[in-house]
């Protein structure tokens, strides 16, 4: 268990974590939990956080592999268990995914020349996140909202 700061007794904070012994030479130390990658973890040597992009890598999920062996110590390879992916989440009804939204001429592309002629239909609503020149006629029937 550790503290939050100056958090008084009743406020303990229990962090998901492992403790490892280094011994000089060994680089592979086996996780109590299954990961997907280096990002689901924060790996402390002698108290000084480590580069996952560095000095360690994840393999198989439970492996946490170190590029230099870390040195002597008891319980100085500290593992904390961040988080990670629970799952998939599926679009719900009536939602919008990528692809769905019509375009007017590729008015919903991010550019900040429009150099077609545009048209929007008396039912037609087109959004534009300025600052964009039109160098092609655009004829407004409908809504043209530029932000």
């Amino acid at each position: 268990m550790a503290y939050l700061g100056n958090a008084p007794k009743n406020n303990l904070l229990t962090m998901n974590s492992s403790q490892y012994s280094g011994n000089n030479i060994l680089t592979t130390f086996t996780l109590s939990q299954s990961v997907g990658n280096v990002n689901e973890i924060a790996v402390f040597v002698g108290n000084v956080r480590q580069d996952p992009f560095s000095a360690y890598s994840v393999t198989g999920g439970t492996s946490l592999v170190f590029t230099a062996a870390p040195p002597t110590g008891t319980n100085n390879i500290y593992v904390i268990y961040i988080g990670k992916a629970v799952g998939t989440t599926t679009i719900g009804e009536n939602s919008i995914e990528y692809g769905m939204i019509k375009s007017i001429n590729g008015g919903y592309l991010n550019r900040n020349s429009v150099s077609t002629a545009i048209t929007i239909g008396v039912s037609d609503n087109m959004m534009i996140c300025g600052p964009v020149s039109f160098t092609g006629t655009t004829t407004v029937n409908g809504t043209l909202t530029i932000v």
